[in-house]
């Protein structure tokens, strides 16, 4: 017991050892063992074991010295079904008044000892001792089940102490006085005269000639052993071993069996888990069987499911070899022959047939063949990770295609290399090449490219998995330098007869690292006002509406998923894999999401935030007086810097490439209330600010971390709107747009920026050059209210309609990033 401790009196032990001190009788029960884990429980206040799994009969009741006993139990898991840690024991006994109770209880913790199911590799039969104290009490007994009394290694030792003492009391008790010529004279009452023996001699033979069941001996000649009408065991080694044959021929070498000569197999012993095995000659067959561990009764009729070890040469049976492990140098097995000879293989027995077999096909045939009969199975040749499977040497990195015409590459998963025309699902009609690489635990996870037999166009698509169910994505086509040049620093693509410049409307080119619009917008989804409303991340757009948090796939704008957090969000930011929801209209809660949208976490707060952002390893909220606040991403308040007095937030916060935080607000920074764009470094300390000027405006922060705003200096309807921009190395530029209304503005994929002027969406490079327009006629330019370009080429403009806000997202035909 010493993994738990000792024994802790339970309140009720203390009430039944106080009233077994005046005389009641102190009778123990039963033991108990569970697996239960105290977590911060107290012993005294336990009325039963915390998790039982196994109620012991008391075996053993011994009264010892100093007011204690011993009380024992035999643990075993011959009717354990399920395997359990043995971490708790509790001693129950009567108490007169309130029926049985847990009188004493121990716990092991950590130390417990796991005791596995019956059927196993282990059979466990553990004695147990727990000392108890009994105090002074007069009457102390325990309900004992005799058929569990097991003696332990004391309990032996102390009948071997009495035995021997017994014995030497009647040995010193003999009369050991006795001569030669007496015992002489004994012997001849037993070798009378006329007998024909000797007194040296029994049975006219020296004891010599006899094994001696002491010291052993030798047999000479044959010795037969006939057990005609017997019916019992025959040859029997140690109780457990025995050699029987019947009268009908069979000869089995058993352990704890044997056949009777009626040819009937019986078990030797009786015994709970043993089981039985054995080893038959059976007309030539060597021949095993065994019964896996089960409960055995000796002389018990039994029938075994004999299996061929070795067939005979004759029989050209099949062998079903035992399972096992060859420690020494050689050969495990080998097969001789004369030109075909093969190892073949039945995985799910003789009745299905062969399913592959490995050999030699024939007389002169030197090439050794591996087959698979199965034809939706391959052969794999498995090596370490990271390491390439060999053949004679050489790398495996090629092999002939299969023809797969007229397949659906919807179910071409397996690994490997195709070809075929017709396929349905194909990029195109004709005929293919095929690559299909699938995942090694799910080939519901898979990619295909596809390569065109006649041209050098190269199509790939992928599959993911969902519920066990491939969904499959659209075929794109990839860009090489066949297709898509550089020349003279502008981009061009090549039509089928020349190359032609990548812009819209025989546009001169768009410079390498920007993106040629189409004209194609895409469908709508909907959205809740202002760019803190959306927000795309790698291939998908997680978005905000009146029904909650949605999941979109950009590439065609299709719901995914949509969950309804019971905070009402107000804003999102996604960062490293993470979805942040927060919202102003319920405790200012944030929710943490994976990209799927199941919720990691929540947290309040306590901050009304205009805006939020996440970057820098870190989450930011702006409040409307400009106070802002950053978090660790577990959403532990790291510091607050305070807003001005006569400071108000005014459209969004942003963190740029280079880990600064930007927002604008309205305040008097400087002399006199207009626009500013503030600028902070990562732990919130004043970097330097941007004059915005006196009336409505917005900026964004470009890819390569040029700041780019609009500001006027008064009306829309009378005078210039002014773009400026100030890059990473400091040096400042402004332009004046004339006439034309300008709108919302957005960092763009790789570089520059987004921004509507006049009634076109607009993509201008570092320094303000127009590059390329959707010549999208925009009815209204004060519908829009945010500009977000994606990973995917696209942007994302929010549109208001009759009241509610929109998505569309412009799709871009060519995405070059700079070399």
């Amino acid at each position: 017991m010493g993994a738990f401790g000792g024994f802790v009196l339970t309140n009720k032990g203390r009430n039944l050892q106080a009233k077994a001190q005046t005389g009641v009788t102190l009778n123990y029960t039963r033991m108990g063992v569970g697996d239960g884990q105290l977590g911060g429980q107290s012993i005294p206040v336990l009325t039963k074991l915390i998790g039982e799994k196994k109620s012991l009969a008391i075996s053993k009741l011994k009264i010892q010295t100093q007011g204690r006993a011993v009380i024992g139990a035999v643990l075993s898991n011959q009717d354990v079904t399920t395997g359990f840690y043995f971490r708790e024991i509790g001693i129950y006994a009567q108490d007169p008044d309130e029926g049985e109770i847990l009188y004493c209880y121990g716990n092991a913790g950590a130390n417990a000892e796991y005791i596995p199911p019956v059927g196993g590799a282990d059979i466990i039969e553990k004695s147990i001792d727990a000392i108890v104290v009994v105090g002074n009490a007069a009457n102390v007994t325990a309900t004992i089940d005799s058929s569990l009394v097991y003696a332990t290694q004391g309990d032996l030792q102390d009948t071997e102490n009495r035995s021997k003492k017994y014995t030497d009391e009647q040995i010193a008790a003999i009369d050991v006085n006795i001569t030669g010529e007496e015992i002489l004279t004994e012997l001849k009452k037993v070798d009378g005269a006329g007998s024909g023996l000797d007194a040296d001699l029994l049975q006219g033979k020296s004891p010599s000639a006899f094994l001696e069941k002491a010291t052993g001996g030798t047999i000479k000649g044959p010795v037969v052993v006939d057990t005609t009408n017997q019916t019992g065991k025959q040859v029997s080694v140690n109780a457990w071993g025995d050699l029987s044959a019947s009268s009908g021929g069979q000869t089995v070498w058993g352990n704890n069996c044997y056949v009777d000569q009626g040819g009937k197999h019986r078990f030797s012993n009786t015994h709970q888990t043993l089981g039985a095995s054995g080893i038959r000659l059976n007309y030539g067959n060597i021949e095993y069987f065994d019964t896996g561990r089960i409960a055995t009764t000796a002389g018990a009729e039994f029938t075994p499911v004999w299996k061929t070890f070795m067939p005979s040469v004759s029989s050209g049976g099949a062998s079903e070899f035992l399972k096992g492990k060859f420690a020494a140098d050689g050969d495990a097995l080998s097969l001789y022959g004369v030109g075909h000879v093969y190892q073949a293989l039945y995985p799910e027995g003789a009745s299905k047939g062969r399913k592959g077999y490995m050999g030699y096909p024939g007389e002169g045939l030197h090439s050794l063949h591996i087959v698979n009969d199965y034809t939706d199975g391959g052969i794999n040749l498995v090596t370490q990770q990271g390491q390439m499977a060999k053949w004679n040497g050489d790398e495996l990195l090629t092999r002939m295609t299969t023809v797969i015409s007229g397949t659906d590459l919807n179910n071409v998963k397996q690994t490997g290399f195709y070809n075929g025309d017709g396929c349905p699902n194909a990029p195109g009609t004709g005929w293919y090449y095929y690559e299909v690489i699938s995942h090694t635990h799910d080939p519901n996870w898979v990619k295909q490219t596809a390569h065109d037999f006649y041209t050098d166009k190269v199509f790939v698509r992928r599959g993911q998995s969902n519920a066990g169910v491939t969904t499959w994505y659209p075929w794109r086509q990839v860009v090489t330098n066949e297709t898509v040049r550089v020349n003279g620093g502008k981009l061009e693509y090549w039509n089928g007869s020349e190359w032609k410049p990548a812009g819209l409307g025989g546009a001169e080119g768009v410079p390498v690292g920007f993106a040629a619009n189409s004209t194609t917008w895409s469908k709508s989804v909907s959205c809740r006002e202002g760019v803190h409303s959306f927000f795309p991340y790698k291939d998908k757009l997680y978005c905000l509406d009146s029904k909650g948090l949605n999941k979109i796939e950009l590439a065609d704008m299709s719901l995914l998923k949509t969950v309804s957090p019971d905070f009402d969000p107000s804003h999102i930011a996604v960062y490293k894999d993470r979805v942040y929801a927060y919202s102003y209209y319920n405790n200012y809660t944030v929710g943490v999401y994976d990209l799927d949208l199941n919720l990691i976490f929540r947290k309040d707060t306590g901050k009304y935030f205009r805006d939020i952002a996440v970057g820098n390893d870190a989450f930011y909220g702006v409040e409307n007086n400009c106070s802002i606040s950053y978090f660790d991403l577990n959403l532990n308040l790291i510091r607050t810097s305070p807003g001005g007095p006569y400071d108000t937030f005014k459209n969004k916060m942003v963190v740029g490439s280079n880990g600064r935080v930007y927002f604008d607000y309205y305040g008097s920074n400087v002399s006199p209330f207009q626009y500013y764009l503030r600028v902070l470094d990562a732990q919130l300390n004043n970097v330097t600010y941007y004059n915005l000027g006196v009336f409505d405006t917005d900026f964004t922060v470009t890819p390569k971390g040029t700041v780019a705003y609009i500001y006027k200096d008064s009306s829309w309807s009378d005078k210039p709107v002014y773009v400026g921009y100030v890059k990473p190395d400091g040096t400042s530029y402004s332009f004046n747009s004339g006439t034309n209304m300008i709108k919302c503005i957005g960092g763009g994929t790789v570089s520059g920026f987004y921004m509507f002027k006049g009634n076109t969406l607009d993509l201008f490079s570092e320094e303000a050059l127009p590059l390329a327009s959707t010549s999208y006629s925009v009815t209204s330019i004060w519908d829009y209210s945010a500009i977000v370009s994606d990973s995917l080429g696209g942007v994302l403009v929010q549109r208001k309609i009759n009241g509610d806000y929109y998505l569309y997202r412009v799709v871009t035909r060519i995405k070059f990033e700079q070399p």
